[in-house]
């Protein structure tokens, strides 16, 4: 060893010493511990219900803009907003099954 730094004394060094300290010590730490823990999660259940809270209204607040934005472009190119309306529509419809199809297997399960 290099140098002579003495070692703090382990606890297990006496038998005795250790056996009578301990287990008081551990019970208040447990306990002091017991009552932090329910305070640490409900600090942060209310740090994550906040943040659900602001994430939720800023999602309102960017649905609304685009709401306004949508409906501003609407009442300026009218023509143009139906246009896009029937492109939309003939691409759902191509993009969805035949009636035929759907007509057949709604009979197969009500049969």
């Amino acid at each position: 060893m290099a140098g002579n730094n003495p070692r703090p004394p382990s606890p297990f060094h006496e038998r005795g010493s250790f056996s009578a300290v301990q287990p008081q010590q551990k019970s208040e730490d447990t306990s002091r511990g017991m009552h932090e823990v329910p305070a640490s999660a409900q600090d942060a259940w209310e740090a994550t219900r906040q943040g659900a809270e602001q994430c939720a209204s800023r999602a309102a607040d960017v649905a609304g803009e685009a709401w306004d934005a949508v409906a501003g472009l609407v009442r300026r190119y009218p023509l143009a907003a139906i246009g896009v309306g029937v492109a939309l529509g003939c691409l759902l419809a191509c993009a969805l099954p035949r009636g035929d199809s759907m007509t057949r297997r709604m009979s197969e399960y009500s049969a």
